[in-house]
């Protein structure tokens, strides 16, 4: 029967090169027990970490198989998807929208204060991070959530202008 552990889950404090990835590899697998247990390593596909489990295998004839991560995989393609020019257009918009109400106060507290006064949940906007995955998809799901407050509340004098009501303005198709 096979079984999957997480070994190790820290703050690896030096350079991420691929010799101190390997050592670090070589100690977890040492505290553990396990040196020359270990079948496989399930990786992101960067190339330094590609790299410390080759050498592994070749340093220690470890029988542990290098298994890139199929879900990061997907991300990637995901990530790659989202630079078709309407992909852009949208989340930059949404980004826009998003920024307006953060960065000020005055707007942030409307939002609240009108999500309450209409039994919705207190929701926060979402800020896209590249890093973060799906969090394009993340931020799009709360403004749809939210839509209605945000249109009220664009077309509101006191929280924006004309001028950065239309920055922000949303488009319906």
């Amino acid at each position: 029967m096979l079984h999957c552990f997480n070994m190790y889950t820290g703050e690896l404090s030096k350079n991420h090169i691929s010799e101190y990835l390997k050592e670090t590899l070589q100690e977890v697998m040492e505290n553990w027990n396990v040196d020359g247990k270990v079948s496989g390593i399930t990786h992101d596909n960067a190339y330094n970490i590609t790299k410390a489990i080759k050498k592994l295998q070749e340093d220690t004839n470890e029988g542990c198989r290098s298994m890139p991560c199929a879900v990061h995989k997907l991300q990637l393609a995901v990530n790659i998807g989202l630079r078709i020019d309407e992909c852009i257009v949208i989340s930059k918009k949404a980004s826009s929208i998003v920024s307006a109400f953060k960065h000020s106060y005055k707007r942030t507290t409307a939002l609240e204060f009108y999500l309450i006064n209409n039994g919705k949940l207190n929701l926060r906007l979402i800020q896209c991070c590249p890093t973060r995955w799906n969090s394009t998809l993340h931020i799009l799901e709360r403004l749809v959530e939210v839509r209605s407050a945000i249109v009220a509340l664009m077309a509101d004098q006191s929280c924006f202008t004309k001028k950065n009501g239309q920055k922000t303005r949303v488009y319906e198709r």
